[in-house]
């Protein structure tokens, strides 16, 4: 066994020093720092922080933190608030975001989208401003690396049953608490890069090495101090990470990941490179073998099965980390400083695995024509027309967008086929559509400017030092996220954006080579350098941390209203419901769906005004949306506007034209409208509308025309457009109205294939037995609609009032 020698005297002040420091700081810099700590780990476990609920309390605590921040750099008199490119860049976007949203075509979407944003901006910058050292990042980069093996672990759990998370193992799949595979796999490859860094630089070190604190220096056993664990402990955690990295299948994820790695290899200090190859080889195979044969098991419910996979894999990682560490103790470390030695071992392997690959390839046919093949790139085929969309729509507003949310509020007016996607499935083009070419600046600038800074940081650190090393882990970390973020929408994901935004500031604040001296503050206090106080610039931090906390308070509030609202109705207490779902629109005017609710509300209680006032507002808030379309047409039909009905109906099938909803609204709309003005004794306007329903069909055919092959290849999230029970139910009900007997017959029969519609449908046909003089065959007709809903009975006498063309 080697012979146990003392801690250099230059670690040793090296130690003593960063414990000074951390001993001078004050509790306001404790709380900042952790509260940043606490953003990034709680976030990933609340559904990846993907819904504006989740988002609005970040934000809060955000506010929180921002203001403690001020605080402390009140104390040491420091008042900066930007002093780099990149922070003016990230104050820029949500700059952007808010004057976008003048514009907005959903105003509350916006302000979801300005909600994030702020909130990315605050996590970046109170980064700048608490990580002072190499220390304080690699604190940060710790936190974010745990949250991600917990993540993972939590995926394993799910998969087996262990613990519940909605949507949290599909079709073999992992998803884990973010319930979305792509941007899981773009946070595990992320911490992964971290972890390799973590087991090369942070593996060898013993426990007396990591620890600051005099007195359980001299106090714990020499036995101890010379342990050297941490290795086992990263080898163990990268497993868990890149076995359940393998585990969401991952496509894109697994492709990027997989270069870039090729990439953080390059950038390596030499003798780094094998090691962490070798590493990366043995725990990435074991966790590939193992995350194949435990998703197979958990599939097959065979949980212990599953479990010992997950064991044995990590059984075998421990052990080829002792092999590791014994064979460094003996021959590794001397032959590692052979530079020759180390670039042949590096090339020996780099080309067994093109040998390996080329061996797969030419032997497995049927891989290469998979992997080919149309039902395995649909989902990039896809992609393209989202992108052209995309394209289309920033054409159309190209200085500032469409505000944050206008993809997923008008896309449906732009795609070429029925898809369902509220986002592009590439960040860069989403922000473009959302905030225009202006947007799109300001966020490549931000990327221009870390890249700037991480280059800076890079190579003004030692070639084979931590620094320089936690540099490159920190850029190809955020490389990899960055473009994956060109093909998904990862970073709708907030938890994942908020990783990214301070792994940016870890590299703006390298970039200025701070990680390698003392706190600048500390310098400044003994140099006599510090400011007069400046309160003012307190209290408008204050005043600018109050009026962010309020208004994600404002909007949580409105929240918490709204499901109150829900709650209530579902119990048939609509008084309540609607005082509740009142005061949710009064906290927050800009969302939409509130008004929907409310309208709603005011239709059961019979107040058709006050229920397309409500309408309107919605429609308003939510301009590109066919659904606020067909509400306005339900409430103007209350209200006896019929020719509004109508055009609204039509409104919405302009604004999603695929979607056949909306072809059976128009529809049934005209049907109405028709019956209405007959009622009124209009009977020009009668007529025009009940031919306008007939005509419905046809609008449909002429939309399925002009579709391509390849679109209707791709047209699999629902069955492709054609006349439905629903267009039919319409349509039977206007015939019958025009005196079109056996037409109306016909289409009734044809919209009773439809248990929903049954009740309606068997109603209006017996009005047609009735007027064929069938009695008997209407009274049952009637009493069968009665049985599917009481009401229907009732509406027969009304129904057969009506006079007919």
């Amino acid at each position: 066994m080697a012979k146990a020698t003392a801690t250099p005297p230059r670690v040793n002040r090296t130690r003593e020093l960063a414990a000074m420091t951390a001993a001078a700081r004050p509790w306001t810099y404790q709380v900042a720092f952790w509260g940043l700590a606490a953003l990034l780990f709680f976030p990933p476990f609340f559904r990846g922080l993907f819904f504006p609920p989740e988002q609005e309390l970040a934000l809060m605590g955000a506010a929180v933190i921002f203001w403690f921040t001020w605080l402390w750099k009140h104390g040491w008199r420091d008042y900066s608030f930007l002093s780099h490119p990149l922070d003016y860049f990230t104050l820029a976007l949500p700059l952007v975001y808010i004057i976008a949203a003048f514009g907005a075509v959903n105003y509350g979407l916006a302000v979801d989208e300005i909600v994030k944003n702020i909130l990315y901006f605050l996590a970046y910058w109170v980064a700048v401003q608490v990580v002072e050292r190499e220390e304080d990042a690699g604190r940060l980069l710790h936190v974010i690396y745990l949250a991600a093996a917990g993540v993972a672990l939590a995926g394993l759990f799910t998969a087996t049953g262990l613990v519940y998370i909605k949507d949290g193992f599909l079709n073999g799949r992992i998803y884990s608490t973010f319930q979305y595979p792509n941007a899981l796999a773009s946070y595990l490859a992320l911490a992964g890069f971290l972890g390799l860094f973590f087991w090369a630089h942070y593996g060898s070190r013993t426990v007396g090495e990591s620890i600051t604190d005099r007195v359980l220096l001299k106090t714990l056993p020499r036995r101890l101090l010379e342990c050297r664990p941490y290795g086992y402990f990263y080898a163990a955690a990268n497993f868990i990470l890149l076995a359940v990295l393998f585990g969401t299948r991952s496509r894109g994820g697994l492709l990027i990941t997989g270069a870039v790695f090729l990439l953080y290899l390059i950038g390596l200090h030499w003798q780094k490179r094998l090691p962490v190859l070798l590493h990366a080889l043995y725990v990435g195979g074991l966790g590939y073998t193992t995350s194949h044969k435990f998703i197979a098991a958990a599939m097959a419910k065979q949980m212990g099965t599953a479990w010992l996979w997950i064991l044995g894999g990590l059984t075998l990682v421990l052990a080829g980390q002792w092999v590791y560490a014994f064979a460094g103790k003996r021959s590794l470390s001397p032959w590692l400083e052979d530079k020759k030695r180390v670039n042949a071992g590096l090339a020996s392997i780099v080309i067994a695995c093109l040998i390996a690959g080329t061996a797969v390839l030419t032997t497995h046919h049927q891989v290469l024509e998979k992997v080919t093949s149309f039902t395995y790139l649909r989902n990039a085929f896809e992609r393209t027309y989202f992108v052209q969309d995309a394209l289309a729509m920033i054409k159309d507003r190209p200085v500032l967008g469409w505000g944050g949310g206008g993809w997923e509020e008008a896309y449906r007016a732009y795609q070429g086929y029925l898809y369902n996607s509220n986002e592009v499935h590439s960040h860069y083009f989403q922000v473009a559509v959302e905030t225009g070419v202006v947007g799109l600046l300001v966020l490549l600038g931000i990327w221009a400017s870390f890249l700037w800074a991480a280059h800076r940081a890079y190579w003004s650190a030692p070639a084979s030092s931590t620094s320089r090393a936690m540099s490159w882990a920190v850029t190809t970390g955020a490389l990899a996220v960055g473009l994956h973020a060109a093909v998904d929408f990862d970073l709708s994901l907030s938890a994942l954006t908020l990783v990214l935004w301070t792994l940016f500031a870890c590299a703006r604040v390298s970039g200025y080579n701070r990680a390698q001296v003392p706190s600048n503050k500390l310098q400044a206090a003994k140099k006599g350098g510090i400011r007069p106080s400046n309160p003012v610039a307190l209290a408008a931090a204050t005043a600018a941390g109050a009026i962010v906390f309020l208004f994600a308070f404002f909007l949580a509030s409105a929240n918490s209203y709204a499901t109150q609202a829900a709650g209530y109705l579902q119990q048939g207490n609509v008084r309540q419901g609607l005082a509740a779902m009142q005061k949710a629109a009064a906290y927050n005017p800009f969302n939409a769906d509130y008004h929907t609710v409310l309208m709603r509300i005011y239709l059961s209680m019979g107040k058709p005004q006050q229920a397309l006032e409500e309408a309107r507002r919605s429609a308003a808030l939510s301009r590109y949306s066919a659904g606020r379309q067909a509400d306005l047409a339900r409430a103007s039909l209350a209200a006896g506007r019929y020719q509004d009905a109508v055009s609204y109906a039509l409104r919405a099938v302009e604004l999603a034209p695929y979607q056949i909803a909306w072809y059976e609204t128009l529809a049934a709309t005209c049907a109405a409208a028709g019956r209405g003005e007959l009622q009124a004794g209009n009977k020009d306007a009668a007529r025009r509308y009940l031919e306008q329903a007939l005509k419905v069909p046809e609008m449909i055919q002429a939309r399925v025309a002009g579709l391509g092959e390849e679109e209707k290849k791709l047209w699999v999230d629902a069955p492709m457009l054609s006349v439905t029970p629903g267009v039919h139910l319409g349509m039977g009900q206007a015939r019958y109205l025009l005196g079109d007997l056996p037409g109306a017959e016909k289409s009734l029969q044809a919209a009773m294939q439809d248990n929903q519609l049954k009740g309606e449908a068997s109603l209006w046909l017996a009005l047609v037995r009735e007027k064929q003089g069938k009695t008997g065959e209407a009274k049952k007709l009637v009493k069968e609609a009665g049985q599917i809903n009481k009401n229907l009975e009732a509406a027969y006498e009304r129904l057969k009032a009506v006079p007919t063309l």
